[in-house]
């Protein structure tokens, strides 16, 4: 297939009434709403030049538009609300009607019947049937702010509500799980397809995880004046999204001020222990759950300004517990004398084969059995009482430690072992457990934050204005259960903000012709998990401290090696910092939709253009600093059998593997263009085409930002390296250059070797 038809994309719709659909995308996704319909007297005949005001009964704006030669009139670009509709014409009574509902992106028809009088005398019309929206195909479920309100809702986030409406469904295999990040399945769809649009631009951004879309959550509940949620039925037409988008409206002042305020809180002290705090005789962890807010809004001036403002915070402290397994006070020194139940002989060797430590540098390797075969054992399993003769016999370069007694003993894992907490679980008694003889209770403080304001503006009745604002904020110390830098369980502070903007211009040319201009904006800086040094501990340094080489310090990130030991695990690791801990990225979406309007006869018209720019940057290390696992078999016997013990193997430095990186940091764009034509076109008072051309480019990704990182100076290290990001074609070799890519960027590595 030729790059042009890989990124370009034409989609042509064609609709007849209710019987083809057209999607909402070819519509460019807009909030507004428009009324149609026709003029009459009382023969049914059109009156043209008919004078049609509708106005804002809570902000007094007007909007007016006069019927063509047939009597039919078009009002477009009206944000959903309430309504109150005037028609005039010379020789006939004016004609008012009262409590017209539009809701968020409808084409609703009404039309007017005029009696025959005084321009001066009015005809009040009540009682008719609603409102239908008989202009297009579009299929959708509407929620008003009642509906919103009124259902209890855990967490207060608007899209959880969105599988409320038909054809919305969880993602098969999934768990409950929120509407925040669009996993869901719409008239079986693709998930994680919809496009969420707040005021009618898009907050979905680029995640790095695959290159996915996800929902920026920005509102809160009670911001929200309803939301759409509209399908279509031919996916392969719909622009940027599958055949789904959810459309939300936040809230408006008026000309009277009005507010709300609100709060929930929950505490332990209204809460019972749980189970495994009673067990251990430990008391109830601390529960907070405060969230609370309020909005107001309202004019500044009446017919003209109109502000609405928002806030909502939420304040949680989490308990939690944990059991897990940690050295005793002799084996952080070396004696694991008691990991041997049956008891030792005379010489120091264990009753038991499977509570006996082994040296790991003496006998031969045995390819037969898969590895080393040790003849040398550690007698009492104390290793500050034994010295190792070293490994003449093994394959490779003999290995020679210090002629000392305790010379395997490792110098860096003996300072962390030092950090380990002491066991408090059954200490002395026969029900101890090496593997699960320390138990935790701790709690994690966390702050929401959401703000919002909106500002609507009237300049005159051909431009109007609306501006919005909102952004989250999330700071959150994860907990330390250690309580020292080499604790194994938090991720440190995490800050998880996002913004976002819109900006909404009208101007009308003329009852006939329209433009729209909208701008948004959304970003989401996270920073999951800064690392508990830099949070708490900014100047622990693990060579000075622990003895690790200056090298593994290269990545510039700030972390403790995580340690694993097989069988101690206590959090995700057993010591050192959690590996893949630092998660930061900065995904962002600019949005442009641009559209003139404009009704010649029959034939309502729309021409547009609709531009995304998407940009994520991103860092998600496997090992900051390095990971390294630690099992039994370091001291056993065998390769598999035998004994051994995997904390000893930590202590000796004796591990199964490891690994060391210098995580890529890429940072990449994609722009798209879209072109549309759209026609609604009234063959007849009873039948309207809906006829419309789309053309839609993805432009291949690019570097966002040019990065360059030379270091050419290793000290104490014997690997340099640079990186440089561009965009040029892949190139593989095995030799000096090592080029590499991923979904979103490229990364050039230079690997050189320096001589001792």
């Amino acid at each position: 297939m030729s790059m042009s038809r890989k990124h370009l994309k034409v989609s042509l719709i064609a609709s007849v009434g209710l019987i083809a659909l057209i999607p909402a995308s070819v519509w460019a996704q807009v909030y507004s709403s428009s009324l149609t319909g026709l003029v009459t007297d009382p023969s049914g005949a059109g009156v043209p030049a008919a004078g049609v005001k509708l106005t804002d009964v809570n902000k007094g704006y007007d909007y007016t538009a006069q019927s063509n030669e047939s009597g039919r009139y078009l009002l477009r670009s009206l944000p959903p609300g309430t309504y109150r509709l005037t028609a005039t014409a010379t020789g006939f009574k004016a004609s008012v009607r009262e409590g017209i509902v539009l809701n968020v992106d409808v084409n609703t028809s009404l039309d007017v019947r005029l009696e025959v009088g005084e321009s001066q005398q009015t005809v009040q019309v009540e009682g008719e049937a609603p409102l239908l929206s008989t202009q297009d195909a579009v299929s959708g479920q509407t929620l008003n702010r009642e509906f919103v309100n009124d259902l209890p809702l855990l967490g207060r986030n608007p899209l959880d509500l969105v599988r409320l409406a038909p054809g919305v469904n969880r993602v098969a295999g999934v768990g409950y799980d929120t509407g925040e990040n669009n996993n869901v399945v719409v008239n079986g769809s693709r998930n994680s397809n919809a496009d969420v649009l707040v005021d009618g631009l898009t907050t979905n951004i680029t995640i790095s995880h695959g290159g996915v879309q996800a929902t920026v959550e920005v509102l809160e509940l009670d911001a929200v004046q309803e939301f759409k949620v509209q399908s279509n039925f031919s996916a392969d037409v719909g622009g940027y999204t599958g055949n789904s988008v959810i459309n939300l409206i936040v809230r408006s002042g008026t000309n009277a001020f009005h507010g709300s305020a609100w709060e929930f809180f929950r505490n332990d002290k209204l809460a019972a222990n749980s189970w495994f705090n009673n067990l251990h005789g430990n008391s109830r962890s601390p529960l907070r759950y405060n969230q609370f807010g309020g909005t107001v809004g309202g004019p500044v001036r009446k017919n003209k300004t109109f502000f609405f403002g928002d806030y909502e915070s939420l304040w949680t402290t989490s308990p939690g517990s944990t059991t897990g397994g940690v050295p005793s006070a002799a084996e952080r020194q070396g004696n694991f004398g008691e990991i041997c139940d049956a008891g030792f002989s005379s010489s120091g060797l264990c009753a038991d084969p499977e509570g006996q430590l082994w040296d790991p540098f003496t006998g031969v390797y045995d390819a037969s059995k898969g590895g080393p075969v040790r003849s040398g054992y550690i007698p009492f399993n104390n290793l500050t009482t034994y010295q190792s003769p070293g490994s003449p016999k093994l394959v490779g370069t003999p290995y020679q430690p210090p002629a000392a007694p305790g010379n395997l003993i490792d110098p860096v894992a003996l300072k962390m072992m030092q950090y380990y907490p002491q066991p408090n679980i059954n200490v002395g008694t026969s029900a101890y457990n090496r593997f699960a003889n320390y138990f935790a209770s701790y709690s994690t403080p966390s702050k929401w934050n959401k703000y919002g304001i909106k500002i609507d503006h009237y300049f005159r009745e051909q431009d109007r204005l609306a501006a919005r604002f909102s952004w989250r904020t999330l700071h959150s110390d994860t907990k330390n259960v250690y309580g020292n830098p080499l604790d194994p369980y938090g991720l440190g502070r995490t800050r998880f903000n996002a913004y976002n903007g819109v900006l909404n211009y009208t101007h009308v040319f003329n009852p006939k012709t329209l433009l729209n201009i909208s701008l948004g904006y959304v970003v989401n800086p996270v920073k999951d998990g800064q690392g508990i040094l830099d949070t708490s501990y900014p100047k622990f340094d693990i060579s000075k401290d622990l003895g690790f080489p200056e090298y593994m310090k290269v990545s510039g990130l700030h972390a403790v090696p995580a340690i694993t030991v097989s069988n101690y695990q206590n959090g995700w690791e057993s010591i050192g910092n959690v590996g893949w801990g630092f998660f930061w990225q900065t995904p962002e979406t600019h949005h442009l939709l641009v559209s003139l309007s404009r009704m010649e006869g029959r034939h309502d018209l729309k021409f547009g253009y609709e531009g995304h720019l998407r940009r994520v940057s991103f860092l998600q290390p496997n090992s900051a600093t390095g990971t390294f696992d630690f099992s039994y078999t370091g001291t056993s016997h065998f390769p598999v059998t035998g004994g051994g013990d995997s904390m000893a193997s930590l202590l000796m430095g004796v591990g199964d593997s490891g690994s060391y990186e210098i995580p890529d940091r890429p940072a990449t764009q994609g722009i798209q263009h879209a072109g549309f034509i759209q026609d609604n076109f009234r063959a007849t008072d009873k039948l309207t085409l809906n006829l419309g051309l789309r053309y839609d480019i993805s432009l291949p990704r690019t570097i966002s930002i040019r990065v360059w990182h030379l270091r050419f100076k290793c000290p104490g290290s014997p690997i340099c390296m640079a990186a440089w990001f561009m965009p040029v074609p892949v190139i593989e070799t095995s030799l000096v250059w090592i080029i590499r890519t991923s979904v979103l960027g490229l990364v050039l590595h230079i690997l050189c070797s320096r001589g001792s």
